[in-house]
């Protein structure tokens, strides 16, 4: 099952990381990567998962996830961390959005540059992306995973 899982999850993450590719053509991943969302994003998700089940609580649900056969109350453990990290992931995606739409209308002025419109823009929209992209391809595998042996 450990083998299975591992090439599901590496085969759906190159899907995802192609799609950009493929969409910008020629131009890259460059209109894509923005360091300050991702940030934004995982750094939100990580401290909330840590004020709640500190580091060893996330450790041990990552452990559990990928073990081949764990016992039924350490999975039960991991799924209510992989539920509790989606909610977040949902909830910093939201956070960053309205930090990127408050950029994008301090800067909807007609003497504003165009550049500074469109960063605002691509917050607002990045770290939706990058929030659904990692619930999609670690959360709700992995919770799916422990769903699994918890029952």
């Amino acid at each position: 099952m450990k083998k299975k899982y591992k090439i599901f999850a590496t085969l759906s993450f190159l899907l995802i990381a192609s799609i950009p590719f493929i969409a910008a053509g020629s131009s890259g991943y460059g209109y894509y990567l923005d360091f300050a969302s991702l940030l934004l994003v995982w750094g939100i998700t990580f401290l909330g998962l840590l004020s709640v089940f500190g580091w060893h609580g996330i450790s041990s649900a990552f452990e559990t996830a990928l073990q081949d056969h764990p016992q039924k109350e350490d999975a039960k453990r991991g799924k209510t961390v992989f539920e509790a990290m989606e909610k977040m992931l949902i909830t910093s995606g939201v956070f960053g959005m309205l930090i990127g739409l408050i950029a994008l209308l301090r800067y909807m002025k007609p003497e504003t540059q165009k550049g500074d419109f469109e960063r605002g823009f691509s917050v607002a929209i990045l770290v939706i992306v990058y929030a659904l992209i990692t619930a999609l391809v670690v959360t709700i595998p992995l919770k799916a995973r422990c769903k699994y042996f918890s029952e």
